[in-house]
């Protein structure tokens, strides 16, 4: 479900676009989605469709390490090892 809108964010750079999968990928990480946590963390972290905001990006990659997901585990260990919104 992501990896097109992943596509979008990262291949599309139009300000509309990136808003708009921000927020698709909000819904899904405020329902518990640990991809869509990522995603949105990621979002966060780059300022890609919201305002950069480390903290909170650290936030949901922890969010999604809680939930098991591999890649929110190792971001959220970049994060730990660049000193980075943590």
């Amino acid at each position: 479900q992501f990896s097109t809108l992943n596509n979008v964010v990262y291949l599309d750079k139009s300000l509309v676009t990136l808003i708009a999968a921000a927020h698709r990928f909000a819904e899904a990480a405020e329902s518990g989605d640990d991809k869509g946590q990522v995603l949105l963390a990621q979002c966060y972290l780059q300022g890609r469709g919201v305002e950069r905001d480390p903290e909170l990006a650290a936030s949901w990659f922890r969010k999604s390490a809680d939930q098991g997901n591999a890649i929110g585990h190792w971001k959220l260990s970049m994060c730990y090892a660049g000193g980075v919104g943590v």
